[in-house]
């Protein structure tokens, strides 16, 4: 209740994409840490640029940032 006062359930994976900062080396180490499975994390990392994307656009503030590491991280999954 403390990471998610809202109660939504879903998967674990889903709340750790903000800790990512180097995507090639923190999401292995995530995947370690937390026995995730390695291909998921990245997975689930994607569909957050992907997200941060719409919120920018929402926002009319620039897309450089979230659309430079989807570019890089799309080829990998």
């Amino acid at each position: 209740m403390v990471i998610d006062p809202k109660g939504v359930i879903g998967s674990p994976i889903h709340e750790v994409w903000a800790f990512i900062m180097d995507f090639e080396t923190d999401t292995q180490f995530v995947a370690d840490f937390f026995a995730f499975d390695y291909q998921e994390v990245r997975e689930w990392y994607f569909v957050h640029l992907m997200l941060a994307l719409c919120w920018s656009m929402e926002d009319g503030t620039s897309l450089n940032l979230f659309l430079g590491l989807a570019e890089k991280v799309y080829p990998l999954i």
